[in-house]
C-alpha cells in the first residue's frame, strides 16, 4: 500500500498537506551564519570567568586565550614575557623587547600547514592535536628545505623526526635551529638554551620570531593560532 490514499487526484495535494508537520519547512541547501561579534576587553575580564574564584584563576592555562588576544585585553608580548620572563638572561629579554610588534604567527606558514593537513587527514588533525605537535609543524613549515623532507614523516598526530634526519642530502646548517627547536617543542621542552636563542648570529631574526611563536603554541595550544586578527580560513571551531 502506498503512503497516500489519494494519488494523481485533485485532492492529493490537500492530503499531503494534512499529513505534514505544522510549520515544517522542507530542508534546503542550508546556510552558514558566521558570527561577527567582536570581543571587547571588558567582555573577557577575568572576574567574569567561571574559573576565577577567590580572586585568582583556578586553572593552569587560560582556556580563553584566543578571545582575550582578539579583544586586545592581552597582547602576544604579554604571553611571551609570561613564559620567558622568569629566565634569567638579559640578552634574551632585550631581543624580545627589541621586536617592534609581536603580531602573531606567520599566516603564510599556517596556511601551508592547513592546506597540506586538510588534504591528507581532513579535519580530524585539529580536534585533539597535541600542542607540541602543532608547534613542531609550524616550525617545520617555516622552512621549505625542512618542510618537504618532513611531509613523509607526518601522521595525523605524530612526527617521525628520524626520517627527516635520514634524508640523503640532510639540511643546511642555518636550518638546524628550527629543526632542533621543533624537535624540542614536540616533546614539550624549551626550544633551546636562552644564550643560543638570544644570539642573532646563531638564530636569524625571522627564525627567532617563528621559534618564539611556536613556543607559545606549545605552551598555550591552538588558541595562539586561532587568535589571528585576519581570521584565517584554517581556523577551526
Amino acid at each position: 500500500m502506498t503512503r497516500y490514499f489519494a494519488q494523481n487526484t485533485p485532492r492529493a495535494g490537500l492530503e499531503h498537506m494534512m499529513m505534514s508537520v505544522p510549520g515544517f519547512q522542507k530542508r534546503g541547501g542550508g546556510m552558514m551564519i558566521l558570527s561577527r561579534f567582536c570581543y571587547k576587553p571588558e567582555d573577557v575580564d577575568c572576574r567574569y570567568c567561571l574559573h576565577y574564584r577567590r580572586r585568582s584563576c583556578q586553572v593552569r592555562t587560560c582556556p580563553y586565550i584566543a578571545e582575550r588576544l582578539k579583544s586586545g585585553a592581552i597582547e602576544y608580548l604579554d604571553l611571551i614575557l609570561e613564559y620567558f620572563g622568569h629566565i634569567p638572561h638579559a640578552g634574551l629579554h632585550k631581543r624580545i623587547q627589541a621586536v617592534e610588534h609581536w603580531s602573531g604567527p606567520d599566516q603564510a606558514v599556517l596556511h601551508t600547514v592547513s592546506v597540506h593537513l586538510r588534504s591528507r587527514f581532513a579535519d580530524r588533525v585539529w580536534d585533539d592535536a597535541p600542542p607540541g605537535y602543532l608547534a613542531a609543524l609550524y616550525l617545520l613549515a617555516s622552512k621549505e628545505r625542512l618542510w618537504q623532507p618532513a611531509l613523509p614523516a607526518l601522521s595525523h598526530d605524530s612526527i617521525d623526526f628520524s626520517r627527516i634526519v635520514s634524508k640523503p642530502h640532510g639540511f643546511a646548517i642555518q636550518d638546524y635551529p628550527i629543526f632542533y627547536s621543533a624537535r624540542r617543542l614536540y616533546d614539550l621542552k624549551s626550544p633551546m638554551e636562552a644564550e643560543d636563542l638570544a644570539h642573532p648570529k646563531l638564530v636569524s631574526d625571522l627564525d627567532f620570531h617563528n621559534i618564539i611563536y611556536a613556543t607559545m603554541i606549545a605552551r598555550y595550544g591552538k588558541a595562539v593560532m586561532d587568535a589571528s586578527k585576519e581570521a584565517p580560513e584554517w581556523a577551526m571551531c
